[in-house]
């Protein structure tokens, strides 16, 4: 897989419709994401090297963005992040606020957007490997599940 690496095909899902309530929650499947990583022995691999292949020194609000919306996109395709099936990965984005809060924002519907506590600088340091990521996985769910929520309340 490798939403950086182009080695993903990622499919285009009809728009979002009400049926998006009953296929709430929002869920991460931590073994479906580590079975990915082991497999492609990416364990001990960068995350910031992984998804933009010569990572800068310090990178800046762009370069980390980048970062979390390709880690998403990747946990989406594999499965190990399921979200409604009218919606695909490109229908989010993610913005800094602050070090350690992200707000999710629907691209189609703008005005829907939710700030929640993400650590922007942990996930692109030169420390934090993809079998590091599980957390910032995780929250990256909770962040998209409660932005539906209110989208689709």
């Amino acid at each position: 897989m490798g939403a950086g690496q182009g080695r993903s095909r990622r499919v285009q899902t009809s728009p979002a419709s009400t049926a998006v309530k009953k296929q709430l929650p929002v869920t991460f499947d931590g073994k479906k994401w580590a079975a990915f990583v082991t497999k492609n022995g990416l364990s001990n691999v960068s995350v910031t090297k992984y998804y933009l292949k010569v990572p800068p020194r310090s990178p800046g609000v762009p370069e980390r963005e980048k970062v979390m919306l390709e880690l998403f996109a990747d946990a989406v395709q594999l499965g190990a992040i399921t979200i409604p099936s009218s919606y695909i990965w490109k229908d989010f984005e993610f913005k800094r606020v602050n070090n350690l809060k992200v707000e999710a924002v629907l691209r189609h519907r703008p005005k829907f957007r939710v700030e929640f506590r993400f650590s922007m600088p942990y996930l692109t340091a030169p420390m934090t490997t993809m079998a590091r990521t599980t957390y910032s996985l995780r929250q990256l769910a909770k962040g998209v599940d409660a932005l539906l929520h209110l989208a689709h309340p």
